[in-house]
């Protein structure tokens, strides 16, 4: 399938409902880290500091979910 779909190695084809869901979590984890960079600009607590841990680890606990499965591998 590689092959004929022009695939060199290293490269592979995801589904579009995968890519974009994977581009989902990525975002809000991006916003998380983003969210928390905000929090604890300022004057940050213990409390903020651990609020903020638990909003990161809350989004990056999504990507855990992922196992991405090529549909064609390159040679």
């Amino acid at each position: 399938m590689a092959r004929a779909q022009g695939l060199g190695a290293g490269e592979v084809l995801i589904s579009s409902p995968v890519l974009d869901e994977w581009r989902d979590v990525v975002y809000r984890l991006a916003s998380a880290l983003e969210d928390v960079d905000q929090d604890l600009a300022g004057e940050a607590t213990l409390k903020s500091y651990i609020e903020a841990f638990l909003h990161l680890h809350n989004a990056a606990s999504e990507t855990t979910r992922f196992t991405i499965e090529p549909l064609a591998i390159g040679d």
